[in-house]
């Protein structure tokens, strides 16, 4: 099992990394989305808001088992929804450790604030930006947003074996999930994209 934690400053383009990667994974793959965000936005991204009786804090707490915390939104993929009321349960550090025992699924997909990466180890990290601390988990990032805010010499720094670069996608509302399967091969290894230099560092051989 493998665990994928998705990040983005843009709400929009945060779910739509995790839809369209669930929906890629799950063609083959069982798949789990474990939904820890303080709302129930993604819910309704997927339209199963509605029909939530647990959570997963109910599920961490022991209040219920795997089978009554998830929903099906495919034959392949499953979703632990996140809680109407989190103070009713403070996760502890072992309950995190309940998430590797999961093994039903191929892949779990954790939506979450970066505090939880205190907590959860050795999770393959999706962004568009870098994080301001490295706790040594692998990152795989979409350069396009990083070409916009980082220049060459913090770029370069990327270029080691814990960043991997997926591609120059360009992601607004109106991106379709299967327009992302190019960068979702790169990530498992299918295929290899090689960093785009901009004019300048042609120039300058950097």
């Amino acid at each position: 099992m493998k665990k994928i934690y998705i990040s983005s400053e843009d709400k929009t383009r945060k779910y739509l990394y995790i839809s369209s990667l669930s929906s890629f994974l799950s063609k083959d793959k069982k798949v789990l989305i474990i939904n820890m965000e303080g709302n129930r936005d993604l819910e309704i991204y997927f339209g199963i808001e509605d029909y939530i009786i647990y959570d997963y804090l109910d599920y961490f707490s022991g209040i219920c088992d795997l089978d009554q915390s998830i929903l099906e939104l495919n034959d392949n993929l499953m979703i632990m929804p996140s809680a109407y009321k989190r103070d009713k349960y403070i996760m502890e550090n072992e309950d995190f450790s309940k998430i590797d025992n999961i093994l039903e699924f191929d892949y779990i997909i954790i939506n979450s604030n970066e505090e939880i990466l205190k907590n959860i180890k050795e999770t393959d990290i999706i962004a568009d930006y870098v994080f301001k601390v490295d706790n040594g988990n692998k990152y795989f990032i979409n350069n396009l947003s990083i070409n916009k805010r980082i220049n060459s010499k913090i770029k370069k720094s990327l270029d080691n074996e814990n960043y991997i670069i997926l591609g120059e996608t360009e992601i607004d509302s109106n991106t379709k999930d299967e327009s992302l399967n190019g960068i979702w091969k790169v990530y498992l290894g299918q295929e290899k994209y090689e960093v785009q230099k901009s004019f300048f560092e042609r120039l300058l051989g950097r």
